[in-house]
Parts: structure tokens; sequence; C-alpha cells
């Protein structure tokens, strides 16, 4: 019976036209608790190798305690279909003509270099592309770096949480996040 009832809800939601919106959105988060994506980065930062960079991630997006989700890093040239490529770039240095007392490998060295990171994730499901999320950080590079992990964690949470950008894409345009 209730197999019956799942069919004829089925072929009313195909015959209003919003079949493939309903599995898109499996109930907001249903399809994704079997989801494990693959984390693939395409830039280096400073302290880590590529395969480093990806298996950070990896790990602070777990640190994220998303549970619908689970994490791990991406096998060298792989794009699986299912993943989340990261991207940094390092915004433009803003210094000017400065006089230095000390020279700049010596004060780099002292206090460590502290870069301004513009961070984005692109999810993937399938082999297409889903959605986006961006955000920036001021970062020194390295596995200790605390603004680089509470940074992927934020944007982590921004693609996949609760109110992330991928559980917006099939809310109706007028339809606020809860």
């Amino acid at each position: 019976m209730r197999q019956l009832s799942l069919t004829v809800a089925a072929l009313a939601l195909a015959l209003q036209g919003r079949l493939p919106t309903a599995l898109a959105a499996g109930d907001a988060g249903s399809s994704a608790g079997n989801t494990t994506l693959a984390v693939a980065t395409t830039d280096r930062l400073p302290g880590f190798s590529r395969a480093g960079l990806a298996s950070y991630v990896a790990e602070q997006m777990r640190d994220a305690h998303l549970t619908d989700w689970r994490f791990q890093p991406a096998a060298a040239n792989a794009s699986p279909p299912d993943r989340v490529e990261w991207t940094f770039k390092f915004n433009p240095f803003a210094g000017g003509a400065v006089r230095q007392i000390a020279p700049m490998a010596e004060i780099e060295r002292m206090f460590g270099v502290h870069r301004l990171v513009t961070i984005e994730a692109r999810l993937y499901l399938g082999g297409e592309y889903q959605t986006v999320a961006f955000g920036q950080a001021t970062i020194q590079g390295g596995p200790h770096d605390a603004s680089l992990a509470a940074a992927i964690e934020k944007v982590t949470v921004l693609l996949l949480g609760e109110n992330g950008a991928y559980r917006a894409i099939d809310r109706g345009r007028n339809e606020p996040a809860r």
C-alpha cells in the first residue's frame, strides 16, 4: 500500500512537472546523507604540497560537523563525479613604496607573511556542477594556521550547511531560507 501511495505521489509530481526537482532536492539532505565527496585543490598554499593541501582541506571540512556529508582527499589528477574543488587565489599585495629599515626577508621570517586570499569551493554531484561558495581570509599558510582552518570551515558551511548554497538550489525564488 505504501509503494502505491509513493507511486501516486510521484505521478502527481510528474504531471505537475516537478518530479526532477523533487528528486534533486531529496528532502533537503536525505540523498546527501549517503554521499562521500572527494576534495580536490587546484592551487597551492604556503606550507603545503598539493596532496597535503587536499588532505588538510578534507580534514577541515570534517571539522565543520556536517553530518550529511563525508569528505576524503581526491586522488592526484582525478575528477571524481562527486567532489568539491577548492581554489585559493592570493589577492594583490596592497603594499606601496615604503622605506624599509630591515631586509624584507628577515621581517617575513620573524613575523610571518599574512596575505589576503579569496577562497572558492565548487560542488559537483554526478559529474555536474551544482553551486559555488566564496570566502576570504588573511592567512599565513601551513597546517597550524587557525585563520585558514576557520575560513575553510566557514566556506564548507556556506556551501553544504543547513542554509548553504546547495540546499538553496531547489527552493523557489520567493521562498525564504529556513
